[in-house]
């Protein structure tokens, strides 16, 4: 089966945190892999354990962009799943991002896209992660709104009809990188739980298409879309 041609980046996590769908491979600092019901994923501590990836033009996400992952949270709180910052933390513990998909203090989803001066916020209000359990989250941007998904539900849509700036800045997996640094800088909102199955798109998902992933996605055998 055929990846979709706008699958730009997909991470199985089965032994390594090689990039499936191309070559944005990622260098793994601190997290282990675990086995999980659906195969293999990354634990992380909630402290230091990370995973960088280069920057690369296929996170751009210029027009529009779709990131999704398989999580379990063992703690709570302000934490990210995976995040594309853009500058040196303008907003205080959060930076402005091309993507950021994480929770917020209420282990709630809370995800954003960034023009170079403005986040546009989803908070998932209502849905609350419980910690020790496996849920599919992300978010999607068409060029009009950001959404954010819980298990394949709808849980907020911001406006966001913006030109969205784009970064030369390495993608981090389990953290932000708060002061936007390229490798030697400093992290933040570590994720405290496991992380499998990301995928990120160059395109919005549209709800049967998210529901769709959710159902189980095995890159290779089987791609819904």
């Amino acid at each position: 089966m055929l990846k979709h041609p706008l699958l730009k980046a997909a991470y199985r996590f089965e032994g390594d945190a090689n990039d499936w769908a191309g070559t944005n491979n990622g260098t793994v600092t601190g997290a282990s892999l675990v086995s999980a019901s659906f195969g293999r994923a990354y634990s992380f501590n909630g402290t230091s354990d990370r995973i960088t990836v280069p920057d690369s033009a296929d996170f751009d996400g210029t027009g529009a962009l779709s990131v999704f992952a398989r999580v379990l949270k063992d703690g709570t709180g302000n934490r990210t799943v995976i995040s594309h910052c853009i500058t040196t933390n303008p907003g205080g513990a959060e930076p402005f991002s091309v993507f950021r998909l994480g929770t917020d203090g209420s282990n709630e989803l809370r995800c954003w896209t960034s023009s170079a001066t403005t986040r546009y916020i989803v908070n998932g209000s209502g849905d609350a992660l419980s910690t020790g359990t496996w849920y599919w989250v992300g978010m999607t941007w068409d060029g009009s709104n950001v959404r954010g998904y819980v298990n394949a539900k709808l849980v907020g849509t911001t406006a966001a009809s913006i030109t969205k700036d784009t970064s030369s800045r390495q993608i981090t997996i389990g953290c932000d990188a708060t002061d936007a640094g390229s490798g030697s800088g400093s992290y933040g909102n570590f994720w405290d739980g496991d992380i499998s199955e990301i995928l990120f798109f160059n395109k919005a998902l549209t709800q049967p298409e998210v529901s769709s992933l959710m159902l189980g996605f095995t890159p290779g055998e089987g791609d819904p879309l």
